[in-house]
């Protein structure tokens, strides 16, 4: 992994309420925020998509953290800059 600011969002229960923008600040630039808009969404989950089960992921959980990936990974480009 190449070198670069890492941060993680854990929220439990995730639902409809938790989507919207979320931006990540960094002490030493605070002036170039990493943003990302999160869509929870009801029904499959993202391995019941891609692999025809339920049991890997629930309730969202696997599409949050893939958008959480989005957001480190635009953090990373942008301390790289």
């Amino acid at each position: 992994m190449e070198e670069g600011a890492n941060s993680t969002l854990s929220i439990a229960r995730v639902g409809p309420a938790d989507s919207g923008n979320y931006t990540c600040h960094l002490t030493t630039m605070p002036d170039q925020p990493a943003t990302v808009h999160v869509h929870v969404l009801n029904g499959e989950s993202l391995a019941e998509l891609h692999h025809g089960s339920a049991e890997l992921c629930r309730g969202g959980s696997c599409s949050l953290l893939l958008l959480l990936f989005v957001l480190l990974d635009r953090m990373q480009q942008q301390v790289l800059r």
